[in-house]
């Protein structure tokens, strides 16, 4: 049996069990300042939610029954909606992000099936071709982002990294000599994607509550989809558009700072809308 999966179900009920009991200790404390902590940490980082403006989360979601359906729907929606004019507006970008979309609804047959190796590799390619469309042709909207339930950019660049690095090391560690294959590197990745996700849910269940952190996962998992629906435009429009001019390096690197887009949170709003 693979090494990696030798334990799994022991493994998985062993994680669940700590999160929930972590859970209901950080939620039962007088005040937040442990979950504050954990928010400015490096795995608040890691997982997407430093910047995460909870103040503008709270204001807008906060008083809404998410526990209806048909206000759940409403909300994922409107995230998409925010996602949208936060961080896609270029052309070149939404053109990237429809051919990833593509690879990524391939990706629910091939793991369904499971061919972890295919829907790693697939998934990979089309993820450095998603995030490069955000890092290298958007502009720098660090406060739009943190108005919005997912990574913002620079954590994405975080979070490319990790696979890398996961990649290579699961491969060259867990493979041997003559039979050195990508499937440990594969499987390492797909562990490190439920870490990504569910931790970023996590996070999200700690600063608001467990709806909030649902409404972002059912926006991820249906991302791909709607992505059609929004993008497919592009499939015409990137062949004329000025938008491939915006990939300049000093733009890249923006990405990756801290101090700020110029954007207060009434400008980054209506950008959004």
């Amino acid at each position: 049996m693979d090494i990696l999966t030798a334990n799994m179900p022991s493994a998985k009920v062993c994680v669940l069990s700590a999160l929930i009991a972590n859970y209901v200790v950080l939620k039962s404390l007088p005040n937040d300042k442990p979950i504050q902590w954990l928010k400015q940490s490096f795995v608040g980082e890691l997982l997407g939610v430093a910047s995460h403006d909870q103040e503008y989360t709270r204001g807008v979601l906060g008083c809404k029954p998410t526990h209806r359906p048909d206000v759940f729907y409403q909300v994922v929606m409107k995230q998409k909606d925010h996602d949208h004019g936060a961080s896609h507006n270029n052309i070149v970008n939404q053109f990237f992000h429809l051919i990833s979309s593509t690879v990524f609804i391939w990706n629910f047959y091939t793991f369904y099936i499971g061919d972890y190796t295919q829907t790693a590799i697939t998934g990979l390619l089309s993820l450095t071709l998603r995030q490069s469309g955000h890092a290298i042709f958007e502009p720098p909207c660090h406060t739009a982002e943190s108005l919005c339930l997912g990574f913002d950019t620079r954590a994405k660049l975080m979070v490319f990294s990790t696979y890398a690095v996961t990649c290579i090391a699961a491969t060259m560690y867990l493979a041997s000599g003559k039979d050195l294959t990508f499937e440990p590197g594969a499987q390492a990745c797909l562990l490190v994607t439920l870490f990504f996700v569910f931790g970023h849910v996590y996070m999200l269940s700690l600063l608001h509550s467990i709806s909030i952190g649902l409404i972002w996962f059912i926006k991820f998992v249906t991302d791909p989809f709607t992505d059609w629906q929004i993008y497919y435009p592009s499939m015409w429009k990137v062949w004329t558009t000025p938008d491939w001019k915006a990939a300049t390096l000093e733009n890249f690197l923006s990405h990756t700072k801290t101090d700020g887009d110029g954007m207060d949170k009434a400008q980054a709003v209506k950008k959004m809308q």
